[in-house]
């Protein structure tokens, strides 16, 4: 339930690898293999300091056209959360909204009548942020005599299911990740065995056996928050868990 990659761009993880450290799959499995021992490591740092989604989000009417959004704390890991972040959007829109507090709780403000909103809420700290928390989603149907707005739930039902397989998806991508660490160590183990017949305490420094010595490549790769309160407008196409 948590985002590793702030870890892995302190640690010089390639940008393409960065999907990796949220759990996610990759394309390119064979280069971000290179990374595999910092990844692992992230992964076990993170299990310590990094919080998960905050639970059980709700909305509260509480003015003619604002809503108050709450949650609760993450089950991971809550003692460790110093703020969270929120993003809202008008379903199907490019534009995303983004707000954070120390608060488990934020007002939205001039919603639109017949029109649907979807909000995500992440608890972050220092380290880093959690994934995302559940879509909460509802529409504003409407406003009635007396100037209030109307709301119609519209929230996305728990799918035990669903979770159980996002479960498994993300042990087997951590499995696979071991694995393909331990078979980079072994070709690697095996490259580097000197060849038959040379005796291993004879130094490959030496002119003599330069032309023996295995070539080596060198392959190291290079490697905001808003005041609080303060409202974000930005075009996204989707929610996005990397935020």
């Amino acid at each position: 339930g948590s985002d590793h990659r702030k870890c892995c761009r302190d640690n010089g993880i390639q940008r393409s690898c960065l999907r990796w450290c949220q759990g996610r799959p990759i394309i390119n499995t064979q280069l971000c293999i290179l990374h595999a021992s910092k990844i692992v490591s992230c992964f076990e740092e993170g299990k310590a300091v990094l919080p998960g989604p905050p639970l059980n989000i709700q909305y509260h009417l509480v003015g003619n056209k604002d809503l108050e959004i709450t949650w609760d704390s993450p089950q991971k890991n809550p003692k460790v959360v110093q703020w969270y972040k929120i993003f809202w959007r008008p379903v199907g829109s490019r534009v995303m909204y983004r707000n954070h507090t120390k608060q488990r709780s934020i007002a939205l403000h001039d919603l639109e009548p017949g029109t649907t909103y979807e909000v995500v809420v992440k608890a972050g700290n220092h380290y880093g942020i959690s994934l995302h928390s559940e879509p909460l989603t509802f529409t504003i149907t409407g406003i009635d005599g007396n100037g209030n707005i109307i709301t119609e739930s519209a929230n996305y039902s728990s799918n035990p299911v669903a979770k159980t397989t996002a479960a498994i998806i993300g042990s087997a991508i951590f499995l696979v990740l071991i694995g393909g660490l331990g078979i980079f160590f072994y070709q690697r183990s095996r490259l580097m065995k000197p060849p038959p017949g040379i005796s291993p305490g004879v130094s490959f420094e030496n002119p003599t056996y330069m032309k023996d010595s295995l070539p080596q490549t060198n392959t190291t790769t290079p490697g905001a928050e808003q005041p609080n309160g303060e409202t974000k407008r930005e075009n996204q196409t989707k929610v996005d868990s990397s935020s």
